[in-house]
Parts: C-alpha cells; structure tokens; sequence
C-alpha cells in the first residue's frame, strides 16, 4: 500500500517519516533516510555519481553505485516511485514531501506561548543522523544547520526584546540560547536577565560558560568579565536587623592559576582520562573553597558530584570515611551495573549500606554473603568497579575534603583506588593540611604522587591585592579617606590566609567597625578602627596547630628564641639550642616549612607571626637556655673553620629539601656546572649544597669562547665537555666549529650556506643544527640530526627560519622547534608528535622531562619566561626579577633556572627556584651580558632501539592456536636494557592478533606483521607466519566436516547441515525465517576466567528480510538427550547474550548494523564500520571476561560492547550456539572454535 502524499519529513529530534493522513513510515535510519534528506533539502537535480561519491567516499566506484541502487529501492518501495521525478540525475517531486527544518526555516517562529516552544525545536537539526565516516556529509549538516539556527535563534531573539512579561523573556532567551549557543549577544543578554532575577548561583554558572565557550574572543570575555564585578556587588547579603546576628563572608578571589589548572584538568577529566589533584595547605588557607569553585563549575559542564569531608575525630572508626562515600556514590544511577562480587564485598564490609539500584531496586540474587572483612585490595577492586558503573553514562566529579582526619583503612582504599583509576572520567579533587601529617598519610600521599598524573596543588596565601580586593568587594568605606592604612593594617593582621581574614573581619563587625546601613549595604568605618586589635580565640586556636606535635629538639630551638624575645643568627640558635649540626638542620627546616619561623632581611631567623610568637610564649618560655653539649661544641669549632651552618640551612630551606641525619645533602638541582660565556671570557659556577652566594667559581680556559660566537655546550660520551662554536669570516657563511680542549678543534658542519647549530643530545653522540637552503629562491634553512661520530644526517623539519629555536629535552624522548609562527614537537627521528599555532621568541629550552618546555615571551609590558607543560596542556609564567634576558638554562632536574635580569640596575645573573618561586643571585660579575648553559657532570643515556623478540630474519612461525608473549624492551644508547610499556598492532588481526599485554595470538593460517610503538614513535616490527591445519588449545572446535550429535543439538527447522564450498568443509544454515533455527552445544563450558568464541561466516545479502546468522553464547538447560530436533523454547534460557546480523528495524534488515540480542533487552545496535555488508569471509568473535562483560569483534576489531555485564559464577556453564536464515541466499560458517580467556583487546 502507498503512502498519501504529501509525506512529512521530522528532522528536529529524531527522525521520522509521516505521511498525509498521519502514518508513521519506516524506512531504514542510515544512509538511506541521509540520501532523502539531502534530496529533499537539496531541491535540484543530483547526478548518481555525485550522490555515490557523496555517501561511499572510501568505497570503490562500483561498489558506491551498487549501495546507491539498493538505497534508491529503499525508498521507493517504502515511499513510492511517485516521490520520484527522475532518475539520473536523481530529483524528488518537491509537491510529494515536506519536512519540519524546510517549514521552520521559510516560516521563522512566531509562537502563541512560550510553552509552544519545544516543539519548534526539540533538537538540532541532524542530532540522531550522524555519518562520521562521511566527511562531506557532516560538512554540508553543518552549514544547513547553521543557517536554520541563525534564522530560529534571530526571531526568537527579536521577539524576547518585544515582550514585557519577564518571565516569557526569561523562556525566549533560553530557547535563543538553546538553539545558537555559540553567539555571544544571546548569551550575555541570557546573563543579564538571571542576574535581573536575582538567580545568582546561575549567573556565575553562565558566566563561566561563557568564559569558556569563548576564550579567544577578548571583547565576549571582557563583557563577561564586566557582568562577573556587577554580580559581585549584588550579591551582598542585606542585613536582616540587628536580633540576627550575621557572618561575614567574603567572594571567591586570587587563586587564579590554580583554578585554572583543576578545571583544565576537569576538562581532560570529561574525556575519559581520569585525573588526580592534590589541594594542600594550613588550616584555613582556602582549599575547600576551591574545591568548591572547581566541582560547581564541573556540575555546570554536566558532571554529576559528590562531595564528601572527613570529621575531626573519625580516624579512630575504621571505614567510617569510606561508609559516606559509598553512600553519596550509591545514590547515582548505575550503581547497579556493578558486579555480582562487588556487590557482595560491598555488603559484607557495610552490610547496613543496602547496595540498591536506582529506584532502591537491588541487583538479583546477590548470592552468598563472604565471611570475613575482605582485603583492602578486594575492596578496592569494588570500588572501582563501583566508579567505572556509575560514570557510564555521566562523568563524575569525586572531592574528597580534609584527608587528614580519614580514618587510615578508608584513606588506604580511596588512595589506592584512585591511582588505579585511568579511563574512567572522573577528577578526583582531595584536600589535606599541609602540617600535622602522621607517618601513614606522607607515604599515602608520596605514592598519590608517584607518576605523571596526580596535580598538586599547595596554596599560599593571598597576596595583598587579593586581600584588599576581597575587603572591598565586601563593603564600601567612610570616609574614604585613610583607606589604605586600614587595608593594609588587615592585610598584616591577616597574613593572606582567607580564615584568618573572615574571623579578623567578623570582629570588626562586632566592635561596630563594619555594620550594615539603611540599604543593607555594609559599611566599614575607617574612622572606629581600633589601635590594637587583637585576633580571635579561634584563630588563635588555628595558630597553636603549628605548635603541635613538634619533637624535643624543634621545641628546644622554640625556647631559645621565646628566651631571646627578638630573632638570632643561626649560628647563636644553634649554640644556644645545644644541638649538633645535623640535628640543627633538620629540625629548623621542619619549623621553616611549618611557617612557625621565617628568615628576616638581616639573615636572622625569628617567629613568622606575632601570635605565633605569643602563642609559643604561654607554652614553651622557661628560665634560662639549655647549656650546648661537649660535641655541640666541637660542632661550632668545626663550623668556624670549615664552613657556616647558615650555608646548609639556607640551602635546605630556601633552594633544597629536607636533610636526613647523617646524610650529605645533594647538589642543587641535580649538581653540574652552569656556564656563563661572556665577550672576553667564560665562567663556570658549580652548585653544590650551600647558598648559591658561595658557590664556586672557576675560569675556563678554552679559547676563541664569546658571547656572540658560542652556541652550546655539552658532554660528550666520554665525559669531556665539547664547546660549539660559530666559525665566521668576513667572505664565508657561518659554519659549526666543536672544541675539545684548549689545541682541539674540528668543523663538524660547513656548508655552501649558513649552518647554526641549535642543541646535542643528552647522549652527546648527536647534534641538531640548522642549514640554508641554497637552491631556494628565498632564505631557507632546515633543520638536521646529525651522528657526530659518522657525520650521518637525517632531515627532520622544513621551514626553519632565521630567530628560530630548537631544543632536546633531557630525556632524549622530544626534540622542540620553533618557526616564525608555530611550535612543533618532533620525535628524535623526525615523527611530528605535534603542532600548534604558538609563535616562540628566541631560546627554548626544555626542563627536566620531555613534558615540560621553557621559553621566552614577549608582550607590550616586556618579556618574561612560560612553561607550557604538554601534559596537562596548562601554561604558566615564571615570577622573574626584573625583566628576563634572552639566555637561561634549566638546572639537570628540572627544578631550578638560571638566568640573565635586566632591571634598572643593569644585568645580574641569577637562579629561580621553580618550586618555592625564591631567587637568588649568582656569584659572578654583574652589568655585563652572558649566554648561560646548566649541563651535568656526565652524559645522560637516552632511547636508542625497541626489541621485540630477538630480531629474527625469518618470520616467526606459530601453529594455529598457539600464543606469544611479548616483553619489550627499550636499548638506551649506553646499551643498558629495560622494560617498557607499548602498543600493539596487527596488519592482519584475523591471522593474528595482539592483546594490550603484548600476548600475539595465532587466529588463522596466513601471514601477519605485529609492529610495536613506545612512545609514539619508536618502533619495531616482524612478520609472523601461522600453519597447521588444527588449532591447539581450544576447548571446542569443529570445522563441520560433519555435525557431531554428542556435540551439537538441532534447534528449528529446517536444521543446519555439512557442504563443502571451495573445496573446504562449511556448516550451510537453512533457516526459513519463521522460528529460529541451528545449532547449540551439548557439553556446556565454565568459563570463570573468561573465554573467547570464534567462526567465520560468510552471508551475501539479497533482500530485505529472512536472512541473517546468530552467533550466542548461552546459560541454558536442555531436555534428554534426543536426535529429534527441540524449538527455541524448549531450551529454558536462564541467560545469554547474541550477536545478530544484519540489525532489524520491525521486519527489515539494516545492512550497515548488527544487534546485540540478549534476554533482558531487545535489539542494541552495533556500528559494523566497514567489514560488513560483504560477500566474503568475516571473522567474529565473541569475549566474555571473567566479571561477565561481553565484547564483539570483526576480522580481529573490536566494534562493540554489551552495556550489561552477565554472570559468570562458578556455577554458570555456558553453550555456544549458531542460528541463522537464509532465504534467497546462502549462509555458510566454517572454523568455530571456543578458547579460554581472552584473544582479543
């Protein structure tokens, strides 16, 4: 029967097909729906081979016509010939067919009510008609939605400006926003209605979208940044009379760069790449709040939150922390989808917890309940497993508040969790005290460290301006005159810490300072601001946390200076103290990081606050000083003569690490010597343990060494250090000269053009430089690697121009280079790893790994020094002294720079801390201008060669079936060995196949390569040749040479039956589309560690329904044992789960899909990607791992997973079962074989 035309076409939401008198069509929701869209939207004739190239780019010709046909049919028999006016070129009878986005588009929207909305646009256009594999179409959806947005989003936008009623606005400016999200005046008008409603937790949402949907937009985000001030003064709280007492609070200030790297990291997190922070300070500092700021941002993004903060006093209640986390992470949706042992763990440790579903439905039959309290590592696993259910369909933000009072079970299995945790989507936010930390917890929080992927974050205080902007945010001043002294006076009182500054603020208000007008604005009054006001008990409270759990020899340093009543030189505090100097050191250092004692301007040492000061008076002043003991004495002789203690504490506190007792302390930033190459001589300082003021420095005595004419220094393979010098003459193009000594020198580069060299590796076996182009018609140079020992050179990038930069980083993994406007990434064999747009002035240098890259930048203030750190894609510039000169270098480790200052002084040369952001001066002559280079005392090793196997000449040859294992491991160029983690790939994976664990299986008989990637760009290969014409180590295999009846049970009919095609056996199913019909296993298989089912089937498609194969696995109980055929029914199906193609729609196939079939759901598509629909051979395999979840492959690719785990107990044996249909058409299966655990990753 045909359809009455005209036939409408729903385009916005999901797509459907009406016709006149209101009857849904069905047609295929694929290329076949995506053909009549683009026909009918397009309105004029199409040529076939246009539309062919359109929908099947990466087909063959032939093949994209024959596709075209059958979508063409498609059409006309479910809608009628009649749609069509002609052939080729293909055109639709526009009179027959409308659509929802034609009428919107030609008629904009001018709705009744602003209810009618949502139904002028449920969606955008093209949201459920997807081709990603289809370039050309995504681009042509994306102009025509872009064109029905524009015009929807402008009337709507028109009309919310016409109305008077505020709540209809509110609605049209929503819908406006809805439909054309990505234009900033709907936007901001959006952000000013909220805030006129005075909804403002939702204005700082929308402002932070805003914030982030257009980031590089600086006239959006300076509106942004206007209506973010506006709502701060708004959001003052009236005063509701004076019965009521009111807390002060303050807005969310300073913090800048840390905000932005936990939502960077949040961003990163919404990927599926789990990240970890670490928010660390004192008592009040502010990390709560952060977390806060941070997890409502997330929240707006669409992430789903639990927060959950640890009680003082709840470390002594074991799971106690853990009980509440479960319990806010239970009430997500898909907390059920955990697994039946989880489960279980989960309710032997808190049985009180009722692990239910949503809704409070509990998964089925739970089983037996493990006596016992289980592992920290079996709970772990639960827990994971808990965080992978519930982000299944919704990230996840987890901030976990104050860690150190959890109790240490607790901690111990969120910790250990939370490192296990890598592609799931969760950030992990924890927040912990920066003092007072037990044994337990520091060595929790240096394993949450170990690795690249936790973010530390240890907040400081505020700095003063965001302590004046805070106060003045909160209230307006009278007078204004005399404003400064008291903000200051705050500011001092405050040190910066947020708490602090609240309680000192709250006792204004009580003393009247601060009090709310008529308006309820506040109000401080400038002129009733006390002489001496003192800070509250609960800030004194939180200042006598510093005091406690000192050790004797800390509080003995305390007492001396409490006796003294002013600061002392360190070597005075020692004798007084009566402490050796090892002892000294360490003990001051913990107070130095504790902030209870500070160092003066004068080198002195003395309490970091006065309330600290008189705190540590009430509780450890006491007559007299201890008298220093005999080997004290000989401590201090031994200092007078050798060298001053003030040197290792300063180092300790300022530049290095805490110092062990009995340990020598280690060099600054990983020892060496920085080189300072001046016009008429060369220096080099030699960092070791002390204050850099005294560190030693040498001449070097290797001549022809200038400012302008050296361009590096490094060592060599054997150690000696190798001078790069620019040769130059007035006739000839510069050329690279290297010096080994002071009568050693050699040319290694001289070239027709100009040759710079740029950067050696760490190995010092090979160089970078730069090289002109002389056939080029314009300046060009390249950039090369070159073996200093064979002078062997490889090309590496093009377009390398006259101020650019390269550099290798220490590891020898990355190399980075600069052009006039892009910064590049390259791999030491050339492999581009990666480009942005970042212009780079001048020097790069990378620091301490091959993530992190410094270099010089230059804005209308200046320059100045940033880190980009490719790992977290985060940026950040250095706090420098003055302005940064164009040369630096990064210590060994990473941690220190060196580098020249330009202030009004003249030139100094210096070293930053990267890590306490402190800075000191280098010993070395000032007002003059010097290249710098940090090179360690010896050469570094760096990645050299991959090894598989042991490179053998011949392929491997496997028998069918069989299984290699794979360790590589990586050659450094010291021709040291280690073990490495890679990737794994197969050319053939239906021959054989590679696991993620390096585990190379034998599928088939054929050829293969297996190529392993480390790095992302060193490789390594070999061939693999799998014979045999049986399998070893299956648990069931047939080739159907003949059907077994102690193997197999008839189900249907017309059953299976044996043939030969090709001369091979095959099994040919004989389905007839009315029942279900094949084959099922006799012996069931318990499959407790996982297994893997195989067959290769081959199904050519010749109509539209009653053809198909089913490949199942299954928990099933058959009747006695009979030679009679049994139905479908008669099976008594306890589970199973089937890969079915093609997929169904109703009663008809969709060719480019296949259905997962289960006993609990209906059909599940599956996107087969390019294997199917085909006349030939396809391999399939179905896993089932050992917690039940269940994956399908194609010719070795996985294409889908099951969204619900199945049991797989002990208990379950399972049956492989093969059906299929085959009308029309033939279906043949050969080679079905079952093995254990898994083949494929």
């Amino acid at each position: 029967m045909m359809p009455s035309y005209p036939i409408r076409l729903q385009l916005l939401g999901p797509p459907k097909i009406f016709d006149n008198d209101g009857v849904e069509l069905s047609i295929p929701i694929g290329k076949p729906l995506a053909l009549l869209a683009y026909l009918h939207l397009q309105e004029e004739p199409v040529p076939r081979a246009t539309l062919a190239e359109f929908f099947w780019p990466d087909t063959t010709p032939r093949k994209a016509r024959a596709s075209l046909r059958q979508a063409l049919w498609l059409l006309r028999k479910h809608l009628g010939g009649e749609l069509f006016v002609s052939d080729d070129p293909v055109q639709l009878a526009s009179e027959r067919i409308t659509s929802d986005l034609r009428t919107l588009t030609r008629n904009p929207p001018r709705p009744a009510s602003p209810e009618t909305l949502e139904a002028i646009w449920r969606e955008p256009p093209f949201h459920y008609l997807v081709l990603p594999e289809l370039p050309e179409w995504q681009r042509w959806t994306d102009r025509v939605r872009t064109e029905a947005e524009q015009i929807v989003a402008s009337s709507l936008f028109e009309w919310a400006h016409q109305t008077s009623d505020l709540a209809d606005r509110m609605l049209l400016l929503e819908a406006a926003a809805r439909v054309q999200p990505y234009r900033a005046s709907i936007r901001l008008a959006l952000i000013d209605q909220i805030i006129v409603e005075q909804d403002f937790e939702r204005a700082d949402i929308e402002i932070l979208r805003v914030r982030d949907d257009f980031s590089e937009d600086p006239s959006t985000l300076e509106e942004a940044d206007r209506r973010a001030f506006n709502l701060r003064q708004l959001r003052r709280r009236p005063y509701e009379g004076a019965a009521d007492p009111y807390t002060v609070t303050l807005e969310f200030v300073g913090r800048t760069s840390e905000y932005t790297a936990l939502v960077q990291a949040w961003r990163v997190a919404r990927t599926g790449k789990a990240q970890r922070a670490l928010i660390t300070g004192e008592a009040g500092i502010g990390k709560s709040r952060l977390a806060e700021q941070v997890t409502t941002y997330a929240a707006a993004d669409g992430a789903r939150t639990v927060r959950v903060k640890a009680q003082n006093g709840e470390d002594t209640l074991d799971w106690s922390f853990l009980n509440n986390v479960l319990r806010q992470l239970l009430k997500l949706s898909g907390a059920a989808g955990i697994g039946r042992d989880s489960d279980r763990i989960l309710r032997t440790l808190l049985p009180g917890l009722g692990v239910d579903g949503p809704g409070g439905s509990a998964p089925p039959d739970p089983g037996p309940v493990i006596l016992g309290e289980p592992t920290g590592a079996a709970i772990a696993e639960a827990l994971h497993d808990l965080l992978a259910a519930v982000t299944d369909d919704a990230p996840l933000v987890l901030s976990l508040d104050d860690l150190q009072w959890a109790d240490v079970k607790s901690r111990s299995v969120i910790l250990r969790t939370v490192r296990r945790l890598h592609r799931e989507p969760v950030l992990t936010l924890l927040t912990c005290r920066s003092e007072g930390h037990d044994a337990h917890l520091d060595r929790a929080v240096r394993l949450l460290s170990e690795g690249n992927g936790l973010i530390r974050v240890d907040l400081s205080p505020l700095s003063e301006a965001d302590v004046r902007e805070a106060v003045s945010l909160l209230a307006e001043f009278s007078p204004e005159s005399g404003v400064g002294g008291i903000l200051n006076r705050i500011c001092l009182l405050s040190r910066g810490n947020p708490l602090f500054l609240v309680e000192v603020l709250q006792t204004l208000h009580e003393r009247g300072v601060i009090e709310p007008d008529e308006a309820g604005e506040w109000v401080l009054h400038v002129d009733r601001f006390p002489d001496d006001l003192p800070l509250p008990s609960s800030v004194r409270g939180l200042l006598d946390l510093k005091l406690q759990g000192l050790t004797d020899d800390s509080v003995r340093i305390l007492e001396v200076l409490v006796a003294a009543h002013r600061p002392l030189p360190p070597r005075v505090l020692q004798e007084r103290s009566g402490l050796d100097s090892a002892t000294f050191s360490a003990s001051l250092h913990a107070l130095l990081e504790r902030g209870v004692l500070s160092w003066t301007r004068d080198d002195t040492l003395g309490f970091s606050h006065d309330e600290i000061q008189a705190t540590a008076r009430d509780r450890f002043a006491r007559v007299g000083t201890p008298d220093p003991k005999p080997e004290s004495r000989r401590s201090l002789w031994w200092i007078g003569s050798a060298a001053s203690v003030l040197l290792v504490m300063a180092a300790a506190a300022t530049l290095g690490g805490p110092l062990a007792r009995g340990e020598s302390p280690a060099p600054v930033g990983g020892g060496g010597s920085i080189f300072l190459v001046y016009e008429d001589q060369a220096l080099a300082v030699h960092p070791d343990h002390g204050h850099p003021s005294e560190w030693e420095v040498t001449p070097v005595a290797e001549p022809e060494l200038r400012e302008s004419t050296t361009e590096g220094v490094h060592r060599l393979p054997d150690g000696k250090l190798a001078w790069f010098i620019r040769g130059t003459t007035v006739e000839d193009p510069p050329w690279i000269i290297m010096s080994t000594g002071t009568d050693s020198a050699q040319t290694v580069v001289r070239t027709e053009g100009d040759d710079f060299f740029a950067d050696a590796f760490p190995d010092g076996r090979s160089i970078l430089y730069s090289s002109e182009d002389r056939n080029s018609p314009v300046y060009t140079r390249y950039l090369y690697r070159m073996e200093l020992e064979t002078g062997e050179t490889t090309r590496l990038l093009d377009r390398f121009g006259i101020r650019n930069s390269a550099s290798v980083s220490p590891d020898g993994r990355r190399i980075a280079a600069s052009t006039a406007d892009s910064l590049f990434i390259l791999s030491p064999n050339g492999t581009l790893l990666r480009s942005e747009p970042h212009p780079v002035a001048g020097t790069l240098r990378w620091c301490g790994s091959a993530h992190e890259l410094l270099h010089l930048t230059l804005d209308p203030e200046g320059t100045g020094l940033e880190i980009l750190n490719f790992e977290t894609d985060f940026s950040r510039t250095l706090a420098t002294v003055g302005l940064p000169g164009p040369h630096f270098a990064c210590s060994p480790d990473g941690r220190f720079v060196a580098y020249s200052s330009i202030t009004d002084m003249g030139v100094s040369h210096v070293v930053l801390d990267r890590e306490t952001g402190k800075t000191e001066y280098l010993p070395v002559p000032l007002d003059r201008s010097a290249r710098i280079f940090w090179r360690g005392q010896e050469p570094s090793a760096i990645p050299e060669r991959l090894h598989l196997l042991d490179e053998p000449d011949e392929p491997i040859v496997l028998s069918w079936g069989e299984i290699l294992p794979l360790a590589p491991r990586l050659e450094q160029s010291d021709g040291s060995l280690r073990e490495v983690t890679a990737s794994f790939e197969s050319n053939q994976p239906a021959v054989a196949s590679v696991a993620d664990d390096g585990r190379v299986f034998a599928n088939s008989p054929g050829q293969a390569t297996i190529r392993a990637t480390w790095d992302g760009w060193m490789t390594a290969e070999f061939a693999i040749v799998v014979g045999g014409d049986e399998r070893s180590g299956t648990i069931v295999e047939d080739r159907f040479e003949r059907i077994d009846p102690d193997r197999w049970q008839r189900v249907g009919y017309p059953t299976p039956v044996p043939a030969t095609l090709d001369e091979n056996p095959v099994l040919r199913l004989r389905g007839d589309g009315r029942y279900t019909d094949g084959l099922i296993q006799r012996e069931p298989q318990s499959l407790t560690e996982g297994g893997t089912a195989e067959i290769d089937f081959r199904l050519r498609l010749t109509r539209i329904d009653r053809q198909d194969v089913r490949f199942c696995l299954m928990e099933s109980e058959l009747p006695p044992r009979t030679d009679e055929t049994i139905e479908w029914f008669d099976l008594a199906l306890r589970q199973y789960v089937c890969f079915r193609y093609p997929g169904r729609n109703l009663a008809q196939f969709d060719p480019e899909e296949a259905l997962w079939t289960n006993h609990l759901m209906g059909g599940i598509p599956i996107d087969v990607g390019d294997h199917l629909p085909s006349d030939d051979w396809v391999h399939l395999a179905i896993q089932l791992r050992a917690d039940g979840e269940i994956t399908a492959f194609l010719n070795g690719e996985f294409v889908g997973r099951f969204p619900v785990r199945l049991r797989n107990d002990p208990e379950v044996l399972w049956r492989v079962g093969i059906f299929g249909h085959s009308v029309d058409t033939e279906v043949h299966v050969r080679n079905l074989a079952l093995w254990p655990g898994m083949r494929h990753d």
